[in-house]
């Protein structure tokens, strides 16, 4: 055995102690990845011979990184699809959404589905949609499913699921119940919904107030990029290339002075948000700072003042296959953390950034964003989205200026009647 053998096999004993042989084969599958993860959260680009020349405080910060990478692992995964026999059909889109297992080719839409999805919104799709979907947490409850599965996973797929509610279109007025960890214990709280509006009635955020429960915090959900059919698809498009600012950032200054009278004088506040929506809450952490704690999925990250990305408390979570966390830069604060997911089967960019985390056999690994955010990979992703934006708004220019004359139009004419 080589030097370099004999310390790959200390560093997958020191990550792989406290797990079982089961899990210590599924972690072994992916080593090669995780390696050069424990290496990047010490500082060290990536894994290889350099590391024997080392010094010795550079080898135990190594080990220390190592001994705490893997954070949460799941070789079972969670069924959301449970087929309830009423609708096999729905099943059978729930999981080809969830299941990796699963492709286009179990799924036969119907045009009424397609033409929902890309061309004309459906709300009575959209609200049979809705209904199955908040089923899966009570499902989730009655089944005591954080008895099952590793903690931490479980965590991370309930706020995957809750970030992902406002694509269903909540209604304003109505009750649902979702599950929260209270007091290290998972409640099914019910929440009265309302409308946060961000930009006019088109970009919403969803405010959720408990009901009947003195200890849950009120929660407030940010939508992801919606699908083509949806309501604000065309001004979350437009601001996650915009050129000259942040994935996000227009439509949060548009729509702060809604959130600030959501806001009001709650002193504690939760946070979801996915990819479009993840980084609308990391703009929501910075400016109420410890008032809120966030939970963005998959979140783009920001071009912001390091100094300001520090006030953000909470968590973000992003698969390593996904390109859309590599733009920008994370917050790096103490009162945040980021992790990697890795899951069993390989996903491309598109289901790594659209399918929950979580449901099938996953790992989830600490992630340094202070040696992250420093990535050569980063820094090129994140220069060349901006570079691609700014020639598109170029292009655009003349469709802008021709919008903007058609709107002064109207205000005149409004205003001349």
């Amino acid at each position: 055995m080589t030097p370099l053998d004999a310390l790959n096999q200390h560093y997958f004993e020191l990550a792989t102690l406290k797990f079982s042989p089961e899990q210590k084969e599924f972690i072994g599958s992916k080593w090669k990845q995780l390696r050069n993860f424990g290496c990047q959260n010490a500082g060290i680009r990536r894994w290889g011979s350099h590391l024997l020349k080392l010094k010795p405080q550079q080898l135990i910060t190594l080990e220390e990184c190592f001994r705490n990478l893997i954070k949460g692992i799941e070789v079972t995964g969670f069924q959301l699809w449970r087929e309830s026999g009423k609708d096999l059909h729905l099943e059978a889109i729930f999981r080809l959404f969830f299941d990796d297992q699963s492709s286009l080719k179990e799924v036969d839409f119907s045009m009424q589905e397609k033409l929902a999805l890309f061309w004309k919104y459906d709300d009575t799709l959209i609200a049979q949609y809705r209904a199955r979907f908040e089923q899966i947490f009570k499902d989730f409850y009655h089944q005591s499913v954080w008895t099952q599965h590793d903690p931490l996973v479980t965590e991370m797929l309930i706020g995957n699921l809750i970030a992902i509610y406002p694509l269903f279109d909540p209604e304003p007025g109505s009750d649902v119940d979702l599950l929260q960890q209270i007091d290290g214990t998972w409640h099914l709280v019910k929440y009265r919904t309302e409308s946060i509006q961000l930009v006019e009635d088109k970009v919403l955020a969803h405010g959720f107030t408990p009901i009947d429960n003195d200890k849950a915090l009120p929660l407030i959900l940010f939508c992801g990029t919606p699908y083509p059919a949806a309501k604000g698809f065309w001004e979350a498009v437009k601001s996650d290339l915009h050129p000259f600012r942040s994935v996000g950032e227009t439509i949060f200054l548009e729509g702060k002075e809604s959130i600030d009278a959501w806001m009001g004088s709650k002193p504690q506040v939760k946070c979801y948000g996915l990819s479009l929506g993840g980084a609308l809450a990391y703009y929501f952490g910075k400016t109420y700072e410890d008032r809120v704690t966030i939970y963005a999925y998959v979140p783009p990250g920001l071009l912001m003042n390091p100094r300001e990305m520090r006030k953000i408390h909470g968590v973000s979570y992003y698969n390593i296959d996904d390109y859309v966390p590599s733009v920008g830069y994370h917050p790096t604060g103490v009162n945040f953390s980021c992790y990697g997911v890795i899951t069993e089967a390989k996903r491309n960019f598109l289901l790594a950034h659209a399918r929950p985390v979580g449901c099938n056999p996953t790992l989830v690994i600490e992630i340094n964003p202070r040696h992250e955010n420093h990535n050569a990979k980063r820094h090129l992703l994140t220069i060349g989205k901006y570079i691609i934006s700014t020639f598109l708004f170029i292009l655009t220019v003349p469709f802008h200026i021709v919008i903007a004359a058609r709107n002064l139009g109207s205000k005149i004419k409004k205003a001349w009647h």
